[in-house]
């Protein structure tokens, strides 16, 4: 008979095994608890939030949600794990920023950004609020600039420390921990690409196309950790073109930009 082995745990791997833990049940209550399965009635009795104008309700907990499960808590587990910011990628990318490359990803990301505003089931979609973008046009700019710092702060920081960070640099440092030789940069590509499964599912009710669009960015972003070690570069390119659309729909609404495809 075959020699059966038994399966030894110790503290890495069972840190790891409790980070996907976390990481699977922080996934299933910020899909389950913020649109479209979080609907406007359900997002209307919600203390505190319900008496807010519109869509506003569902709009402030998807932030509040994404801050905390994916953000706050991924940094509170990786402090009981023993994790340090190099775990999580919260570091400088090194000279990578200021590199030719990544200014051409920049600028891609800017351009990609605006044409997406013209596409109709982005148009219709972002932003996550049309009752604040609404106030926007009809009251004053800065509560578009507000969404902006807020979208920034409390959705891409936490998303990105969440799936490039959280799932990606611990897993990798283990695995060139337990490797006798060095790791194929091959290798650590596969592994750091693992989080484009969730991340791509967590887009669960968008169009189509930026679903897909998150598997491709999903592999650009593995790429990036794999090479600076840092979420940085991915956040930026991130946010940049989600930021941009944002603004390319409001100065679509407002005539700056021509082709209006909707009304407010």
């Amino acid at each position: 008979m075959p020699t059966i082995r038994k399966f030894g745990f110790d503290r890495s791997s069972i840190s790891l095994l409790a980070a996907l833990t976390y990481a699977g049940l922080a996934m299933v209550l910020f899909t389950y608890l913020v649109p479209p399965l979080l609907t406007p009635k359900m997002a209307a009795s919600i203390l505190l939030l319900g008496s807010l104008p519109g869509d506003l309700p569902g709009y402030v907990t998807r932030f509040i949600l994404s801050f905390l499960l994916l953000g706050v808590g991924a940094l509170i587990s990786a402090r009981l794990f023993g994790w340090d910011r190099r775990d999580l990628g919260l570091v400088g990318a090194g000279g990578f920023l200021r590199s030719r490359l990544f200014l051409i990803f920049l600028a891609a990301a800017v351009i990609i950004g605006f044409l997406s505003a013209y596409s109709p089931d982005l148009f219709r979609f972002y932003p996550y609020s049309h009752t604040l973008l609404a106030l926007s046009v009809t009251e004053s700019g800065w509560f578009f600039l507000l969404h902006l710092c807020s979208y920034f702060i409390f959705y891409y920081i936490p998303w990105e420390l969440f799936f490039r960070g959280f799932l990606i640099l611990p897993f990798v440092h283990a695995f060139e921990r337990a490797s006798p030789a060095p790791t194929s940069r091959g290798l650590l590509m596969v592994i750091a690409s693992f989080q484009i499964i969730p991340s791509a599912l967590l887009h669960f009710g968008h169009p189509v196309s930026e679903t897909a669009s998150a598997v491709l960015f999903g592999l650009l972003a593995a790429w990036l950790v794999c090479r600076t070690r840092s979420i940085l570069p991915g956040l930026l390119l991130h946010a940049t073109i989600g930021l941009c659309l944002d603004t390319g729909i409001l100065l679509r609404t407002i005539g700056v930009l021509p082709g209006l495809t909707g009304t407010m």
